[in-house]
């Protein structure tokens, strides 16, 4: 499994002008997490335990954040299709958190499994978010050209005003579709880290 270490390091992002540190190291915190929980051995195709399957979706967002935030930052090549691809592993996963952390998992489970029943409203609208951001951010994926277009990259704020944090009570899908596709995808991210923050077991 890839260290911490080495996951900061391959994680970049684009150097816009409207990346304040605190919200890189938010996002750099929520992929770091993510490779933490990814211990499943690979060519698991059909992981048969709570455990399995919840590891295995996060092996794959991560994957498909490492791969996203690559293509924004230039350090591979942006493919249309790739895009897709990636976009859908957050939109499949994402529909499945509230049903995959339903109940123990048992002792070998990283989820504080107790604080999620205890406040399984608040989880479930936490999964919900990045439902909607996934499936956000997987139209604007469609609606691509075959390279990354300005409109495409971090704007200047969020529309509406407030804060970037996904987490934050639901944008309709009106104000989603107004914002950019790099925008969504780090509210992705902050969306993770809010659920890691509250709901991972701390060793």
């Amino acid at each position: 499994m890839a260290q911490s270490s080495d996951i900061v390091k391959e994680v970049k992002f684009s150097n816009g002008p409207f990346m304040p540190k605190s919200r890189r190291l938010a996002i750099i915190s929520a992929a770091v997490v993510l490779f933490q929980l990814t211990s499943v051995p690979g060519g698991v195709a059909r992981p048969s335990s709570t455990v399995e399957r919840r590891q295995q979706a996060m092996k794959d967002m991560a994957l498909a954040a490492k791969t996203i935030a690559a293509m924004f930052s230039g350090d591979v090549a942006y493919g249309k299709t790739r895009l897709r691809e990636v976009a859908s592993a957050f939109v499949l996963h994402s529909s499945e958190l509230s049903v995959l952390f339903a109940g123990s998992a048992g002792s070998k489970s990283e989820a504080d499994d107790r604080r999620i029943a205890a406040e399984r409203k608040e989880f479930d609208e936490i999964a919900t978010r990045l439902e909607e951001l996934a499936v956000a951010f997987d139209r604007k994926a469609a609606q691509a050209g075959n390279e990354i277009t300005p409109d495409m990259r971090m704007g200047s704020g969020v529309p509406g005003g407030g804060s970037l944090l996904g987490a934050r009570p639901s944008r309709t899908e009106a104000d989603l579709s107004d914002i950019s596709a790099e925008h969504l995808f780090h509210m992705m991210l902050e969306t993770c880290t809010t659920c890691h923050s509250k709901y991972r077991l701390r060793k």
